[in-house]
């Protein structure tokens, strides 16, 4: 086996990696990035959640008035739920 190639005999050397520690400041940067946007839907939610049970608390209380309070305070009967909705900025439902 004479034939071969001293060339291709010859132990390849590859780049060391290196052992140093990573930094752990990116990992915690992103880690703190994704506790942040989470904790901001939820703080969204809950305060959609907190207009909605305002506005069911108005609704009933209003529901309760006669027709002729609603009517004093301009509101008709049938247009409780747009009264109700229409002061939130949320709109007609």
């Amino acid at each position: 086996m004479s034939h071969r190639r001293p060339e291709l005999l010859k132990m390849r050397t590859h780049p060391t990696i290196s052992t140093a520690p990573l930094s752990k400041a990116p990992l915690y940067a992103r880690i703190w990035g994704v506790v942040k946007r989470a904790s901001a839907r939820v703080a969204a939610r809950v305060a959609r959640y907190q207009d909605a049970h305002a506005e069911a608390v108005l609704y009933q209380q209003l529901s309760k008035l006669s027709d002729a309070e609603l009517e004093r305070r301009g509101i008709a009967r049938g247009d409780l739920h747009r009264h109700v909705w229409s002061s939130s900025g949320r709109g007609d439902r």
